[in-house]
This record gives structure tokens, sequence and C-alpha cells, in this order.
């Protein structure tokens, strides 16, 4: 059986989308250097998430698997320090430079659905909700000012103005809580040119979609592949197309309903967590 090493500083890593189980490899977590210097010998390779301490990934001997998810134009120097020592590199975003220079994999992420999930009864208290923290984005902020002005919306995240109806970041539980006293949530990307970039979306994404109410993403290329017609996947590319949806969705509660319910089956037959780490793992097996 595939024994990996998954190196994440965060001691709970076992409670994230890492610590899922798989009845086809050996995870062996990895959260500093004491369980490094244990764990990594008895591994077939090392799989870093995002980053680690890089001493001790200087002197691993086995093959090394970088996941980054976090998409930035710019990569700092860390990030293609440990592209360039990786073997593979997983990234949920395609760019053509990067691919060209490194063995890079887009792999799609996923979620927990009984996490992310309806909750029969909840009340439905607001036109939108969306879930995201303020990170100083003009392109998020002047969306959620357009919605806060056209609709009843709701912010599940920090640092937002006071004028907006919202709460400090929750935990996904109490998220989803929150997303299905939606009747619509959407995602709103931080970036405003994503243009040279496919595949790029966030957890969001998938959070949204199972937790029973429509998600609307923001349009990027070749995303749409990823789920089928009848999935009910719906993007935007501009706010006068996003709204158009959201009104189009308040106007008719059997589409909403339908394409909630279209929208989770999608999650639950292949974006869970699990389906996520399954492909990831075989391109792992496959590769090293």
């Amino acid at each position: 059986m595939l024994k990996i090493a998954i190196l994440y500083p965060n001691k709970m890593v076992r409670l994230t989308q890492w610590g899922h189980p798989s009845d086809t490899c050996e995870k062996l977590f990895v959260t500093d250097a004491n369980s490094f210097n244990e764990l990594v010998p008895q591994a077939d390779c090392a799989m870093i998430i995002h980053r680690f301490d890089m001493d001790l990934v200087k002197s691993i001997k086995k093959p090394i698997v970088f996941f980054y998810g976090d998409y930035r134009p710019e990569l700092n120097y860390q990030t293609l320090t440990l592209m360039s020592m990786a073997k593979i590199v997983l990234t949920t975003w395609y760019r053509e430079d990067i691919y060209s220079e490194f063995n890079a994999f887009a792999v799609r992420q996923g979620v927990n659905p009984d996490i992310w999930k309806p909750i029969p009864g909840c009340p439905e208290e607001h036109d939108v909700v969306f879930s995201g923290n303020n990170h100083g984005s003009d392109l998020r902020l002047n969306i959620l000012e357009k919605l806060n002005n056209d609709f009843n919306l709701f912010i599940v995240g920090r640092n937002w103005p006071s004028y907006f109806n919202s709460t400090n970041k929750k935990t996904p539980l109490a998220t989803n809580k929150f997303l299905n006293r939606g009747k619509v949530n959407v995602g709103i990307f931080n970036k405003r040119d994503n243009s040279n970039v496919k595949f790029l979306t966030s957890n969001r994404l998938y959070q949204g979609m199972a937790c029973g109410k429509p998600h609307i993403g923001p349009h990027t290329i070749g995303l749409r592949s990823y789920f089928r017609p009848d999935d009910c996947y719906m993007d935007y590319t501009n706010y006068k197309d996003l709204k158009k949806t959201i009104n189009k969705l308040l106007k008719n509660k059997k589409l909403r309903t339908n394409a909630a319910k279209a929208q989770r089956a999608a999650i639950v037959r292949e974006n869970t967590v699990w389906h996520a780490w399954k492909r990831m793992e075989t391109i792992i097996a496959n590769n090293i």
C-alpha cells in the first residue's frame, strides 16, 4: 500500500480535507520536526500542503509532491522553490507558464457533504449570502456593495464595513447554517484579471453547491467542463449577468429548488473530499 507523508504544520490536519481516510494508501501526518523525523523515512513520498519548514523540506530524500491551491498571479520565491524541488506539482488551476516549467497537474477539490448540506426547515432570511473575508479587494467590495443595494444580502466573514449585514467568519458547520438561510449564495474573486488561468475557483464553489441552495460563481475558463449539463452549474462574467441570474432564481422557487438539488447531486456524485483525494492519489501513484 502506498504510504504518503503529508506535511502540514496545522496539528488539526486530521480534521481537514487532508485527513479523510483512503482505502488504497496510508497517510502519515507530519506537523513538526519530531513527526517529520519519525514518519518521513517510512513514506514512499512526501506531500507538502502549500508550505512547510524549508530546512526540513531540503533534507527530504523521497520524491516530493507539492500542493498549491491558493492562486496568486505572482508566485513568491518559496512557492517557486518548492515547485522546482517537487517531482509532482498539484494545483487547482492551470497556467501555461507554470505547467511548461514544472511537472504540474490540475486537480479539482471537493467538500464533505455531511457538513455542507441542506438543513430542512431552515428559514430563508436573506436573498443572497456570501461567505468570505475582506482582503482589501476593490473587485469583491464593489460587487458586494451592488448586491447590498439590490438585494437583502448577508455576509459571513471578517473585516467588512459596518454598513453590511455581516458576521465574523464561522466554523464550517455554522457557515453552512448561514448559507441555508439564503435563497442564493455567490462566489466573488479577489483578483480582477484571471484571463490566462483555467479551472480557477475556491472551495466556496463546492461548499455553496453542496449546501442545498443554488450557487453562482465567477466565470473561469474551463471550469464548466467539471460539471454535466444537468448539474445546473452557474457562473457570471459581470455584475449585470450576476444580477439577472439572481433575479431569475428569486422569482421562481421551483427553479431554485431544482437547481439546488442538481448542484448538490453533482457534489455527492464526484466532488466530495473523497473524490478529490482519489484524483490526487491516482496522479501521485502514477508519477512517483
